[in-house]
């Protein structure tokens, strides 16, 4: 049994071979997704007897969608693929199967037009879309030889296209005063934490904010971590001499054996002098600031 990359590339190719997989197969021009109540594509003569594909515009489940994206890879470079409903095999005849294609891809067309006058965003995307499809019912009609008038966009293309442009940029106005707002009082709150912390570390209160990184002080015997933790502060200071000592030289320090902080140990200072206990990650500033404070540095 073949795989469904090998199914989608010799049905594009018209190999004949390999032509079963698990949940795909094809027969002749025409690639299945499951049985054959779903026709993923087919290769039909255009009206000058050129190669084209009608590729199905429907999907009927994520499998199924998996497989139609597997074949339309596997389409030779340069071969016409035209997205509609209708392949040919209802056995109501090409007249109707390709009058219906058409008015899908003119509906499309209409249907993108309509949105890109009403959205807020994503303008510029529905009007191209409404283009494309507005150039592949026209292509379509050559193709066959149909003999439709030639389809347009309508006749207030640009004034739409100039209000499409203003709500683009309406929007992008708004965004970035909305991000500009945000970011404002981001730091307004980051400000404030830090007042209190800083509150905290002097001891003029007793509750420390939540911050990005702890901050320490000295109570007493006791160093304390604004995240809670209290360790024993001759143990502290220890540590904080390997941390001064790794800024120095600006080399790493893990140790080989445990090094006890309080109900913690020490894991790891980096070269910058950053110590990691635990959840703590204490930077050497916010260390040296403690000791400081605290006359002991």
């Amino acid at each position: 049994m073949a795989t469904h990359d090998e199914v989608a590339h010799n049905w594009a190719h018209q190999t004949g071979r390999k032509q079963n997989g698990p949940n795909m197969h094809y027969r002749d021009t025409v690639v299945f997704s499951y049985g054959s109540h779903f026709p993923i594509a087919r290769y039909v003569p255009d009206a000058s007897g050129a190669r084209v594909v009608l590729f199905n515009s429907a999907s009927y489940s994520v499998s199924t969608s998996k497989h139609q994206g597997k074949v339309r890879r596997a389409i030779p470079h340069g071969v016409t693929v035209f997205t509609v409903p209708r392949l040919g095999l209802n056995g109501y005849g090409w007249d109707h199967e390709h009058a219906a294609n058409h008015a899908h891809l003119l509906a499309e067309a209409e249907q993108a037009f309509t949105l890109a006058t009403k959205a807020r965003k994503y303008g510029p995307m529905h009007l191209e879309r409404a283009e494309r499809f507005i150039g592949m019912a026209n292509a379509y009609s050559d193709a066959f030889g149909l003999g439709k008038p030639v389809a347009t966009m309508p006749a207030n293309m640009e004034e739409v296209r100039a209000n499409v442009a203003a709500r683009e940029a309406a929007e992008r106005e708004a965004r970035r005063a909305a991000d500009e707002a945000r970011a404002k009082r981001a730091a307004e709150v980051e400000a404030q934490r830090t007042e209190q912390a800083m509150e905290w570390v002097k001891g003029e209160r007793d509750h420390a904010p939540h911050t990005s990184l702890p901050y320490v002080r000295v109570k007493g015997d006791t160093l304390e971590t604004s995240y809670g933790a209290k360790v024993p502060l001759t143990a502290a200071l220890g540590v904080f001499r390997l941390a001064e000592r790794c800024a120095e030289r600006a080399t790493a320090f893990t140790p080989d054996e445990t090094i006890k902080l309080g109900d913690f140990r020490l894991d790891h200072i980096s070269p910058e002098g950053t110590i990691r206990a635990g959840c703590h990650l204490i930077p050497l500033d916010r260390a040296r600031m403690a000791a400081s404070l605290a006359g002991l540095a």
